[in-house]
């Protein structure tokens, strides 16, 4: 049974360019916090990891999935924008070393289309 999970968009400081953050309602206060109180300084990705490290252990693995999903720069890859609106069909395969990866995998698994191709993988 899937279980239907309440989302809430939050604004972060706009000096960190991505604004915006669409995480679990439950997890919505601690992830404000926790983006406000980042260094200011910070640019790019280095952002991202920072909050994600602020949150581990703090909220749950999917909101930190999503915070990645929203917030880590990607390329402009058509495959992807086309993924992303379902115009495209992505295939999983892991041969040989796979380790590097997981983090895409993970940014993958939050596009629906992509999330259902990787649970029948799985």
């Amino acid at each position: 049974m899937n279980a239907i999970i309440e989302t809430t968009w939050i604004e972060g400081p706009s000096c960190f360019g991505k604004a915006k953050l669409n995480i679990k309602t439950t997890d919505a206060s601690a992830v404000a916090d926790a983006w406000n109180q980042l260094d200011s300084t910070l640019t790019g990705n280095d952002v991202t990891d920072a909050l994600v490290e602020a949150l581990v252990g703090q909220v749950a693995q999917k909101t930190i999935y999503a915070i990645r999903a929203q917030l880590t720069s990607t390329t402009n890859s058509l495959l992807l924008k086309w993924a992303r609106h379902g115009n495209a069909r992505v295939v999983l395969t892991f041969a040989g070393q796979a380790q590097s990866y997981f983090d895409d995998l993970e940014r993958l698994y939050e596009i629906p289309n992509a999330r259902r191709l990787i649970v029948s993988c799985a």
